[in-house]
């Protein structure tokens, strides 16, 4: 009886639930991109990029 349940919730659900799972692997996988970039900025490298001409070069 207690399968029974389960597998009318997951054949009603699971699509919602396998999205929400993906979704947020994905959010997950953007913070680490996120925390990547600004763990490993240099920012000599990024006002380089902003400023054509360098003062000190």
């Amino acid at each position: 009886m207690h399968e029974q349940f389960d597998s009318r919730l997951w054949a009603e659900h699971g699509s919602q639930i396998s999205a929400s799972i993906a979704e947020a692997f994905r959010k997950l996988g953007e913070a680490f991109k996120t925390l990547n970039r600004i763990a490993f900025d240099a920012p000599w490298r990024r006002d380089s990029e902003t400023n054509e001409t360098c003062a000190h070069c």
